[in-house]
């Protein structure tokens, strides 16, 4: 039904604007006009639930697999992602998993994971480089034949 207007501010009056609303229906839908809006609704209404329909059977959702293979197909799906629209839905959509306790708990798993990777690789340079000191001392400190 249409939306009540704003002068119908009491049950009383609603309910008579509905009256006269189905009263006008009622004469409306008997005129030529009435008749063919009313047989374009139903057409419209059939023909939707038979596309519903055909598109669940088994031979057109395998046509629909493979023409989602095809280039074209992929190259209109990567067209689609890369609108303005899409992207924001998107980045809205990371924002909002972001915010959720299981990416929060991932998260900093992550971080403390890569901590523990730097100051392993941090601890390890520093054995390399003393390693490497103390190579040079030991050849500085033996005695060469020179000077002998």
């Amino acid at each position: 039904m249409s939306q009540i207007p704003k002068y119908c501010d009491t049950p009383e009056k609603v309910e008579a604007w509905k009256a006269k609303r189905r009263a006008y229906k009622k004469v409306y839908y008997q005129t030529p006009k009435g008749k063919a809006y009313e047989k374009a609704r139903k057409q419209t209404s059939e023909r939707k639930a038979y596309n519903k329909a055909r598109r669940q059977t088994p031979e057109c959702k395998a046509y629909n697999k493979a023409y989602q293979q095809t280039p074209k197909a992929k190259a209109l799906a990567k067209a689609r992602r890369q609108t303005p629209k899409a992207k924001a839905r998107v980045k809205a959509a990371d924002k909002a998993y972001h915010q959720t306790p299981e990416y929060k708990a991932y998260d900093k798993d992550r971080k403390q994971t890569l901590r523990n990777e730097q100051s392993t690789a941090d601890a390890f340079r520093m054995m390399q480089a003393a390693s490497e000191l103390a190579k040079a001392l030991s050849n500085l400190s033996e005695p060469t034949p020179q000077n002998k």
